[in-house]
């Protein structure tokens, strides 16, 4: 607990996220002052004993977490701002690691996509399910490494009954597996119309787990490849049609000419995205294909 320590130092939020919004403040420690960013999630939560219990429960495997491409948690702060708990990070100043890519045009996007997958396969390995991973929850340290930030605060919202419909989900539908905007009951070769989609947006959503994120994994890496992200020409319900139909996004137009690494990407990126969440890899097997030599260089 850091309520004493940490101060937000700016009323309007340098960032929204889905569920959270990330204010600017400073975490006074012995050693000194640290800039941190104060994540507040905006729905409120159930007042109970149970729901408390499952905070309580994530906030103590999060804070244990440990791993150089993973944003460490420094705290909690109890305040006048809200009832959940809001998370305290240290701010990273080169911000999320597509704009970093923009602006770092040197830095090869490979080391990038290694990052997140050592991330990744130790989070899986902990037992936690990110459950919203996308370019945007990626940061960048001030030494250009990636860090896995905003895991398991989705995830938690759902299993408090937080968050109820998959409509609140909307602004992260482009990177969510098949299974979980498809109920088992629907058809994809049917029609999808309006009352259709209206009627799977009131849907309670399902539980993100292990293979949803490895279908979220290859679209981070599409993004990297592409520079733009997924379904970018859709709105979020038709990114949900699409997506249920089975049309998955585009290869870069220019693949077939660049490096043997971007074809070998791509190529794990499409295996990501396979309908049946088992037939999937799985992340220890990614990472040992990323940084095995047989991997097309």
């Amino acid at each position: 607990d850091q309520t004493n320590r940490v101060q937000q130092t700016e009323q309007r939020p340098r960032c929204y996220g889905g569920f959270a919004k990330v204010f600017y403040g400073e975490l006074r420690l012995d050693s000194g002052v640290v800039n941190v960013a104060i994540k507040r999630v905006n729905p409120p939560l159930p007042d109970d004993e149970k729901t408390a219990k499952i905070i309580i429960k994530e906030l103590k495997i999060w804070s244990r977490l440990n791993h150089q491409n993973v944003l460490q948690l420094r705290g909690y702060t109890l305040d006048c701002y809200g009832d959940f708990p809001a998370l305290i990070s240290e701010w990273m100043t080169n911000g999320t690691v597509r704009n970093y890519l923009e602006k770092n045009p040197e830095v090869d996007f490979f080391d990038m996509v290694k990052g997140i997958a050592d991330g990744l396969e130790y989070l899986h390995k902990e037992e936690v399910v990110h459950a919203d991973l996308k370019s945007e929850n990626v940061l960048i340290s001030i030494s250009g490494t990636p860090l896995l930030t905003d895991f398991g605060i989705s995830r938690t919202l759902i299993v408090t009954h937080t968050v109820t419909t998959l409509g609140q989900f909307l602004g992260s539908v482009y990177w969510m597996a098949y299974e979980l905007l498809a109920p088992q009951e629907w058809s994809p070769q049917g029609n999808v119309d309006t009352n259709f989609v209206n009627t799977l947006k009131q849907t309670k959503p399902a539980v993100p787990s292990k293979e949803t994120d490895v279908w979220a994994f290859g679209m981070v890496v599409y993004e990297l490849l592409a520079k733009t992200h997924p379904f970018r020409d859709h709105t979020a319900v038709q990114a949900i049609v699409a997506i249920i139909l089975g049309r998955l996004p585009f290869p870069p137009p220019d693949i077939q000419s660049r490096r043997g690494i971007d074809k070998s990407l791509w190529d794990l990126c499409t295996r990501c995205w396979n309908r049946g969440p088992s037939a999937r890899p799985v992340m220890r097997d990614v990472v040992m294909e990323i940084n095995g030599r047989n991997f097309v260089s």
